[in-house]
């Protein structure tokens, strides 16, 4: 058995530093720190019986035989008397990313025409469709595609509809603003503040989606609800819910 405690973050290194502790055999460890390496309970190890019955001790050139003598540790599983154990260890390993973090590296991506192309700068309507695409979750497109499930009525559809409107021209205001500061952006500017203003759009249109909690709730039934799809139905059912998630579309 083999143990491991992960620490995938490690506090006030911007997710660049990863650590982990592996313990291998932790139960072997344990049983020669209690026990002894002389009264070992063979803890973490699979036990091995000693099989030879006799071992040679000589040769009596007289007799021409060999002279052997009775194993006293024979059909013996202690393994205390074996030299075939699993050693315990305790290994630390240690992960650091150097350069731009992930985040950076995804937006200077982003702002290029094509990914290999660099120097480049994508016009403000391509960089709004794609930070649109990836930040922005359409609650009510997912609802309307799942209206038979749903069972909803026409005069929900029609709700429905409206105030999918108003959410998209919010995700429009939203992204577009981002698109337009990004694209203006000088050639050397600062990667970490525009990932700023990246992460605080993102945060903007997710309180945009938590808002609608209310009018969800108030639109569908108790059983409507329970059919929405994981994440949504969340949303609506759980106070103050801050999860995030994509339908992919």
């Amino acid at each position: 058995m083999n143990a491991s405690v992960v620490v995938a973050n490690v506090p006030r290194t911007d997710r660049r530093v990863q650590a982990s502790v592996n313990f291998a055999n932790p139960l072997g460890g344990f049983d020669q720190l209690l026990h002894g390496a002389n009264s070992l309970r063979g803890w973490g190890t699979a036990a091995i019986v000693d099989g030879t019955l006799y071992q040679v001790r000589g040769f009596d050139p007289a007799a021409r035989r060999f002279i052997y003598e009775v194993n006293p540790r024979f059909g013996s599983a202690n393994p205390a008397f074996s030299t075939l154990r699993t050693p315990f260890r305790v290994t630390l390993d240690v992960r650091v990313d150097y350069g731009h973090s992930a985040a950076e590296q995804s937006l200077e991506l982003n702002l290029r025409i094509k990914p290999p192309l660099v120097g480049t700068r994508a016009s403000a309507d391509t960089i709004k469709a794609r930070y649109q695409k990836s930040g922005f979750t359409d609650v009510y497109k997912a609802m309307l595609r799942l209206a038979d499930s749903l069972a909803l009525t026409r005069a929900q559809s029609e709700q429905i509809q409206t105030e999918e409107a108003t959410l998209v021209a919010k995700a429009d205001m939203i992204f577009g603003d981002l698109a337009r500061r990004l694209a203006a952006l000088p050639p050397n500017y600062d990667v970490s503040d525009a990932v700023k203003q990246l992460t605080n759009a993102n945060d903007r249109m997710w309180s945009a989606v938590y808002a609608e909690a209310p009018f969800i709730r108030r639109l569908l039934t108790p059983g409507q609800q329970r059919r929405l799809p994981f994440g949504l139905r969340e949303m609506v059912t759980t106070d103050d819910y801050k999860g995030r998630f994509n339908y992919g579309f």
